[in-house]
């Protein structure tokens, strides 16, 4: 991969990882923690030892990418706020956090 493909793959992910977030209600968006925050991120993971939930989400979007209906699938763990997402489509989009 040459450094302009490498480049378009990373604008990719963005723009489908602000569309995943744009999907969430406000107040799921408002619960993922600050991942810049590294006592809240110990203080989640704590708190799943002793047995507290955190859930999590995983939902279907359209794809900005590719335009595909429903194609792009992700994940988010509410624990520490990442983000696993596929796009159906062959050659499309994929990552995690």
């Amino acid at each position: 991969m040459n450094k302009e493909e490498a480049k378009k793959r990373i604008e990719n992910i963005m723009e489908a990882r602000i569309t995943i977030l744009a999907d969430l209600p406000e107040d799921e968006l408002e619960a993922l923690p600050d991942q810049r925050n590294e006592a809240e991120m110990q203080g989640r993971f704590l708190a799943l030892d002793e047995g507290k939930s955190f859930g999590g989400r995983h939902a279907t979007v359209d794809c900005p990418i590719c335009e595909g209906k429903d194609t792009l699938t992700y994940s988010i763990a509410y624990v520490n706020g990442h983000i696993h997402a596929q796009c159906s489509t062959k050659d499309c989009v994929r990552w995690m956090e």
